[in-house]
């Protein structure tokens, strides 16, 4: 697949998203079905895998998160929990490397979310402390988190 193509069809899924029923997702796996060829089991197991990655990382910053709260910890001891997963994926060993890779890169976009939700709230004259900001972007990672349908 091109890069332009799966940037295409990541900016067309994101738009998706914001319809109900996680409309992009769905839009995405038929398309590298139909496309591609990609069977659409594989569609849903990566969707699994991504929905079980997003969830180890909301509860690992959570408990990162608990600690600063109940423990006295600086809210620095947030981001620095992150060093783990990071050095894991790079000093373990080969097999399982594209998870814990991807543990960390997803770990990486919630504080991402911490700063940008922090950002926002300094545009408009407001002050979020970094403990509030993450707390904000655990709940939009939760919210963004695909769920079986009923």
């Amino acid at each position: 697949m091109a890069w332009s193509e799966m940037l295409m069809l990541t900016a067309a899924s994101s738009l998706g998203n914001l319809l109900p029923l996680q409309a992009g997702l769905v839009g995405r796996i038929g398309y590298l079905n139909r496309v591609h060829r990609i069977p659409v089991t594989v569609g849903v197991l990566l969707t699994v895998q991504s929905t079980l990655l997003t969830l180890a990382a909301v509860a690992w910053l959570g408990l990162a998160l608990l600690l600063v709260r109940l423990g006295g910890l600086s809210w620095l001891a947030i981001p620095a929990s992150v060093l783990l997963p990071a050095a894991l994926t790079m000093a373990g060993p080969e097999r399982g490397w594209a998870f814990r890779a991807a543990f960390t890169m997803r770990l990486l976009d919630t504080l991402l979310s911490a700063i940008r939700t922090a950002a926002a709230f300094e545009l408009v004259g407001s002050t979020l402390s970094p403990v509030a900001a993450l707390s904000f972007a655990l709940a939009a990672q939760l919210a963004n988190t695909p769920t079986p349908c009923p």
